[in-house]
């Protein structure tokens, strides 16, 4: 299945999120910008919420132009990320109503961490699917970002008992690590754009397209002594004959290998 549904209606999802946020914010009654002050943690919360929202439509936007297809698998952990993002909303308006207090901080950054967690879940279905040596699979080969982020919920939520403030400060900071789109993704497509590898056991040589590359589990099964993901290179055509690369080749259904003539 093609990504195109799935990421219109994530982009609907979070709109609608964005916009049942923003009626929180009551108009005041009375001109005066004194009738203002009530309202700024909520402004300020919102303000945090907001930016959250946006750094993960903008990274769920990264992440699947380097997805090619999805499965039903893909489509409950895309499904889990919306319903954690879709709880923001509640947790900012009782954050900011209750001039952040330890208890509605704390569970503003159990939404988060659930929504951490649901995006790591996403992206290691994906790359489950595709397999390792897809252009998701290339590009995040390690989740170092993301386990950092789950820490510093994780210690955001328990400070925030004691210290509410120490909450907020954790959760800004992720959003400080995150507000720029994710580089691994942008790198590795313009790097797939760019590559195409070559491999030989003397006799044949084998082209690799990286950016076409979304069936790597049948090369991997078929001949594992060749094709492994875990192995740099990840294809060693010598541990073959030429007919095997052949045969094997010529089974690729997406055409990201080919033999060079």
């Amino acid at each position: 299945m093609k990504t195109s549904r799935l990421e219109a209606f994530s982009d609907g999802v979070l709109a609608i999120v964005i916009t049942i946020m923003v009626l929180e914010l009551k108009v005041p009654i009375g001109s005066d910008f004194e009738t203002l002050k009530p309202l700024i943690p909520k402004f300020l919360s919102y303000i945090l919420s907001f930016v959250y929202l946006g750094i993960y439509w903008n990274n769920h936007h990264h992440l699947f132009q380097a997805i090619e297809k999805v499965n039903g698998q893909v489509l409950w952990a895309n499904l889990a990320l919306l319903f954690t993002l879709s709880m923001v909303p509640f947790t900012t308006a009782w954050m900011g109503e209750n001039n952040w207090a330890k208890n509605p901080v704390a569970l503003y950054g159990i939404n988060l961490l659930l929504s951490a967690i649901a995006f790591l879940v996403l992206e290691r279905t994906a790359i489950k699917h595709e397999g390792k040596a897809s252009k998701i699979g290339l590009a995040i080969k390690n989740h170092k970002k993301e386990i950092l982020s789950i820490a510093l919920y994780i210690v955001g939520v328990i400070g925030s008992i004691k210290f509410p403030i120490l909450g907020i400060l954790c959760y800004a900071l992720v959003a400080l690590i995150w507000l720029t789109p994710d580089s691994r993704v942008e790198k590795q497509l313009k790097k797939s754009i760019m590559t195409t590898k070559e491999y030989t056991n003397g006799e044949v040589t084998i082209l690799w397209k990286p950016e076409k590359c979304i069936h790597s589990g049948i090369c991997v099964k078929t001949l594992p002594k060749v094709y492994n993901p875990k192995e740099k290179p990840w294809v060693k055509p010598e541990n073959a004959s030429s007919e095997e690369l052949i045969n094997q080749v010529a089974k690729c259904p997406s055409g990201a290998l080919s033999i060079k003539k």
